[in-house]
């Protein structure tokens, strides 16, 4: 007798032929065209730009209260040397990105491809390319499908990078000395290498840094009118070709010019 309940019991459990047309909900990632990708990747890199020209050297951001007056009031020496980088106000699906800025911070927004921005507070990680593009104070605070729009990271060993920020921040701090000596005296020092600033210190420097942590001498060239302070980066050789903003070969020179980065590592 238990064995047939028990039998009752599984005959009642397992399916029938007629449960074949059951519907079933299986959750699926969305499908998107590559067109569409292109546009998400293409409005990354638009908010990619303006990262790096409001990375350094404000030492508060611009007053702006949307996009067309931001790009405005980025100096110009601040797009470093040669023709200025192609910042635009609109994204990859031809909608303005929105845009707050205050000496304090900032915010640059896509609305994505379905252009209606959102309000609520942005995510780390979401779905769908309608959701926004986030920018705030230099970090990227939400990128829909991020492994289908970020380019592919080239691999750095970790050495090289510290030594590439610990460099760029000396070259910020001899930049500082300069603007405020500036600022003070109406000019720039004038200066044929590095050494001939030490005479800024300790008014308007601390210690003075006279090599990258690749061990190499600091190259700086000042006059009254302006000044370049130079890296020559991991295998310490001087670049021939012209700066031209963020890099990921950290052999590439290191460059400020005037208050601008011209040339970076993208760290």
């Amino acid at each position: 007798m238990l064995g047939a309940v028990f039998a009752l019991s599984l005959s009642c459990a397992a399916p029938s032929a007629d449960d074949s047309n059951t519907a079933v909900t299986v959750a699926r990632e969305p499908v998107h065209s590559e067109e569409e990708l292109d546009r998400a990747r293409a409005t990354f890199e638009s908010l990619r730009r303006y990262q790096d020209q409001l990375r350094v050297p404000f030492f508060e951001y611009p007053e702006a209260n949307n996009i067309s007056e931001l790009m405005g009031k980025i100096p110009q020496h601040q797009f470093g040397s040669g023709t200025p980088a192609p910042l635009s106000l609109f994204d990859g699906w031809g909608n303005e990105f929105r845009a707050r800025s205050s000496e304090v911070g900032y915010e640059i927004r896509s609305a994505g491809s379905d252009g209606i921005f959102e309000d609520s507070a942005p995510e780390e990680d979401v779905k769908g390319l309608h959701r926004d593009i986030v920018l705030i104070n230099g970090k990227f605070v939400q990128i829909p499908e991020p492994s289908l729009i970020l380019p592919t990271p080239t691999p750095t060993p970790s050495i090289d990078i510290e030594k590439a920020r610990a460099t760029l921040n000396n070259m910020r701090e001899i930049m500082v000395a300069c603007e405020t000596y500036g600022v003070d005296n109406g000019e720039y020092p004038s200066a044929k290498g590095v050494e001939e600033l030490a005479r800024l210190a300790p008014d308007y420097i601390g210690v003075l840094p006279t090599t990258d942590f690749w061990g190499n001498t600091i190259e700086v060239f000042s006059s009254p009118n302006g000044y370049e302070i130079r890296s020559f980066g991991r295998d310490g050789k001087r670049d021939t070709a012209p700066p031209s903003g963020p890099m990921s070969n950290y052999d590439a020179d290191i460059v400020i010019t005037d208050g601008g980065l011209a040339q970076y590592p993208d760290i």
